[in-house]
């Protein structure tokens, strides 16, 4: 798997250009705010991502130490 960055200048150009942005944050973040010419495909539904901030809450990021 590469890395893969867009420097600013080349975010500027596209989001100029209008070229559609996929937002992929939970329904309620898009709701937030989002850019224009965004669309939502979340990763995480609202609720899902309620579950993973409890689980978070009560665990921390032990399960990311391994």
């Amino acid at each position: 798997m590469s890395d893969y960055s867009v420097s600013a200048d080349q975010f500027h150009n596209l989001f100029m250009r209008e070229i559609p942005f996929l937002d992929v944050r939970s329904e309620g973040e898009f709701a937030k705010g989002s850019l224009p010419n965004s669309f939502n495909l979340p990763i995480l539904s609202n609720h899902e991502r309620h579950l993973v901030g409890i689980c978070y809450k009560q665990k921390g990021n032990k399960l990311l130490s391994n």
